[in-house]
């Protein structure tokens, strides 16, 4: 089956476009919404969290067992809690 041709009166018109820009709101002047959200970073604090925790069992469970601790598990550790202390420590302008 061909695809249909949209006519050109059927496209948005360039004159509605500018509409957002000659009056933004109080939150598009404000920057990008994660900067202000408070659960942005409780979830992203508490996914790191939980991955390095995660990470960390496995390693002591994998040692008590006296098998070899994969360097993924090390790896994701480290970055997990790496990531954790830049949101932690992230600078707000």
């Amino acid at each position: 089956m061909a695809e249909e041709a949209r006519p050109e009166d059927a496209r948005d018109s360039p004159d509605d476009w500018g509409s957002v820009a000659e009056s933004p709101s109080g939150l598009l002047e404000s920057g990008p919404a994660y900067l202000r959200d408070r659960f942005f970073y409780r979830v992203v604090g508490s996914s790191l969290a939980i991955l390095a925790g995660l990470a960390l069992i496995g390693a002591i469970v994998l040692a008590a067992y006296d098998k070899t601790v994969p360097d993924f598990v090390v790896a994701l550790g480290s970055t997990a809690i790496g990531a954790l202390a830049g949101v932690l420590v992230a600078d707000r302008r």
